[in-house]
């Protein structure tokens, strides 16, 4: 309880600011986003329904609506332009990426859901059946496109990232029905596109030489953040499948090495892994991935998910 106390008032100290700085504050460099919003509206959603945080409900509630509110003003309300049903991926940045658009949908008809808001439920049904239908329907892949800006210049790399999309279109199914027969399709044309890459440990799929791509100067490496959304996203679409399945347990068997003998892939994932060498390829965890595997460790890993509790409380 006292781990959930610290973090909640982090949240609500800071949301939607993209990284905190210790001793100092705020990152003002790279400022406020979307996906730190979207994220943290889906941990103060579960908050706001904890019993041990009753006493904290109002506040939970007004910083629900304050972040809804911020992820409202940075979606392109301009319907001439091609990023239309987007969101900025920060206050300063012309470009709207898909996957911040993937992010962003669920947090909003969670937030429509608590406040009964339409202009939530509105930007969630304008983020999915217009913005990512655009994306979709800029190459004949079945994947999105990364990003447009605003004066409609392209980056047309797909990334295995998206499938993240799959939890908001999926609910968006409910939400919004009129719709539903569209937001199947662009899932089901996703995956079928998507699977590929991520079966095979690919990030992305750039059209421009038709081939698929991870990093690094051998293109061996993999963002382990990536890869944890990909997952959690398949997995909401389709469950423990084989390709889940077979994906979590091949990236959480890379354990220590040589380069790294203290890394224990229970605890969270390394930020890059090299999955061609099967080892992390830097020095340090990617907490965030501790929270992104939760749900599945909770199903089906059970000893990691302790262990990377345990961590996580010991540094809150």
């Amino acid at each position: 309880m006292a781990a959930l106390d610290v973090y909640l008032q982090f949240i609500l100290d800071y949301a939607p600011y993209l990284y905190y700085i210790p001793d100092s504050g705020p990152d003002l460099s790279y400022g406020r986003g979307v996906a730190a919003a979207a994220f943290a509206l889906d941990f103060l959603y579960e908050a706001y329904q904890d019993k041990r945080l009753e006493s904290r409900k109002s506040e939970i509630y007004n910083k629900i609506v304050s972040l809804a509110d911020f992820i409202l003003t940075q979606q392109c309300t301009d319907n001439a332009k091609k990023a239309y049903g987007g969101f900025k991926s920060n206050e300063t940045s012309d470009y709207y990426y898909s996957v911040d658009a993937c992010r962003a949908m669920s947090p909003l008809l969670k937030a429509y859901e608590l406040t009964n808001n339409d202009d939530y439920l509105d930007a969630a049904k304008l983020a999915g059946a217009t913005f990512l239908k655009t994306m979709q329907d800029k190459q004949n892949h079945g994947g999105f496109a990364r990003a447009v800006d605003i004066n409609d210049n392209w980056l047309l790399q797909m990334d295995v990232e998206c499938l993240y999309g799959l939890i908001g279109l999926k609910m968006l199914c409910n939400y919004d029905a009129a719709n539903q027969s569209q937001y199947q399709s662009m899932m089901e044309k996703a995956v079928a596109f998507l699977r590929k890459g991520f079966e095979n440990l690919w990030l992305y799929y750039d059209p421009t030489d038709d081939d698929w791509h991870r990093i690094g100067s051998s293109e061996s490496e993999i963002y382990d953040d990536s890869f944890a959304y990909a997952l959690i996203g398949l997995y909401a679409y389709e469950g423990w499948s084989l390709n889940c399945e077979k994906v979590y347990e091949f990236i959480n068997a890379i354990s220590a090495s040589a380069d790294y003998a203290g890394y224990n892939p229970s605890v969270c994932w390394a930020g890059y892994i090299d999955v061609v060498k099967q080892k992390a390829a830097c020095d340090y965890y990617d907490g965030v991935t501790s929270g992104i595997l939760h749900d599945i460790r909770a199903a089906k890993d059970k000893p990691s998910l302790e262990l990377s509790v345990q961590i996580v409380n010991a540094q809150l």
